[in-house]
Parts: C-alpha cells; sequence; structure tokens
C-alpha cells in the first residue's frame, strides 16, 4: 500500500479556512457515519452538535464519486466509506474534542495504490494530483512546519496557543496538553 499524510495542530475556528480552502479545489464533503445513503454529503467540515458524528469526514471531489464504496456496519446501524477502495482523503479534524486544554492533532491521508489478490491497483493520476494539491495548498496558505519537531505542521494561532497556555506536544505526537 502506499499512501500519503500531513498531521496538523489548528484551533477550531481555523476550520472555516481550511473550509475554504478545500471548496476551491471542488471538494465534497462526506460524513462519518453516514445513517442515510441517500444524505451522505454535509455542506460544511464544522463540527455540528450531533454526538454522533465522527471527528473525521471524507473529502472527494465530483470526478471521482464514482469510486466511492460505501459499506454498512451492522452492528452499529450505519454506513462508513472504504478508504482502500475509494478515492477519498481522509480529513481527521483534530481541535479540543476531550478538554479545553487539550489540542487534538489533525491529519490528512490518502491511499493512491494498494494490493488486491496480489495485484497492485493504482488509483487515478487525477485523484493523487488533486489530492497533492490539496495538501500542498493547505501547507502554503496555513501551516507551518515545527521547528523542533519535523513529523507535524501548526498553525500560527496554534504556535500563540502553545506559548500563552505553555502547552506541551505529547510525546505521542497525537495532542498537544496545556
Amino acid at each position: 500500500m502506499k499512501s500519503n499524510q500531513i498531521n496538523f495542530f489548528i484551533l477550531p475556528e481555523e476550520l472555516i479556512i481550511f473550509e475554504e480552502i478545500l471548496l476551491k479545489h471542488g471538494a465534497l464533503f462526506i460524513r462519518q457515519p453516514i445513517y442515510d445513503l441517500d444524505d451522505i454529503y454535509t455542506p460544511t467540515i464544522q463540527y455540528s452538535k450531533d454526538k454522533k458524528q465522527f471527528d473525521k469526514i471524507y473529502l472527494t471531489a465530483k470526478e471521482f464519486q464514482k469510486s466511492l464504496t460505501i459499506e454498512k456496519v451492522d452492528k452499529q446501524q450505519y454506513h462508513l466509506v472504504n478508504v482502500l477502495l475509494s478515492e477519498v482523503i481522509e480529513f481527521s479534524r483534530g481541535g479540543f474534542l476531550f478538554d479545553n486544554n487539550r489540542l487534538e492533532r489533525g491529519r490528512f491521508y490518502y491511499i493512491y495504490s494498494y494490493f488486491e489478490n496480489n495485484l497492485t491497483v493504482e488509483k487515478s493520476l487525477q485523484f493523487k494530483k488533486w489530492a497533492d494539491s490539496i495538501i500542498s495548498a493547505i501547507k502554503k496558505e496555513i501551516l507551518i512546519k515545527n521547528k523542533s519537531k519535523s513529523v507535524y505542521y501548526l498553525s500560527k494561532k496554534v504556535e500563540s496557543w502553545i506559548t500563552v497556555n505553555n502547552a506541551v506536544v505529547h510525546e505521542s505526537g497525537l495532542y498537544i496538553q496545556a
């Protein structure tokens, strides 16, 4: 399997900037979990008040919709996107999910080739270029590389939040604790 990802920290109010960039790239937002197959898209990447919503959503574009593979999870009575087979970007939004002193990491992740029956299956070059262009635009517009650790990016607002709150990135890199 071949994939690409970028890990980052942003404040929840910065999701609107991400959304603007994603919309400029023709992104469609797929909710997770999906309870109604006639209503898989959400108009925004902002968190809703629905407690059943996952912190991750999927991104696709009109030209990749035909590749979507959605599978039912019988026990939970909902559906999920199959990220391996679908031309989608997994977008974990991060934010203050558990408490206001713990900033969770966000992530863009996509698979562009995988193995099936001992054969390599490549997703379309058009999809890979689209996904790479989104990651590139996000990095250019809002994210900066962390100076001390090169495995994640953060926004300038998060850099300030860390300083003001004397916060520290957990050794796992999954969250920042104030």
